[in-house]
């Protein structure tokens, strides 16, 4: 039994796969004023705050911006530039 719940595990573990983040925030014009409408998006990653070197890229595309709130999903296309 145990060499099975063993077996087990190791075949759920080499099957997973990672899932991608969520990000949600919300999109305003100089004014203050919500954005609407469909902006193109592109994410990027620093591994510092500021004269960071850049370490993931990815291009997201076109996201729906609803009264300035957006959500987009990333971490499946993008990749590393390390």
């Amino acid at each position: 039994m145990k060499i099975f719940l063993v077996y087990l595990v190791l075949i759920w573990s080499l099957t997973a796969s990672a899932q991608p983040i969520n990000y949600q925030g919300r999109l305003s014009d100089k004014s203050g004023t919500n954005v609407n409408g469909t902006k193109k998006f592109a994410l990027r990653i620093f591994d510092a705050k500021t004269g960071g070197k850049q370490i993931y890229e990815e291009n997201i595309g076109a996201v729906t911006v609803n009264e300035g709130a957006y959500s987009f999903n990333f971490g499946e296309n993008g990749k590393s530039v390390v």
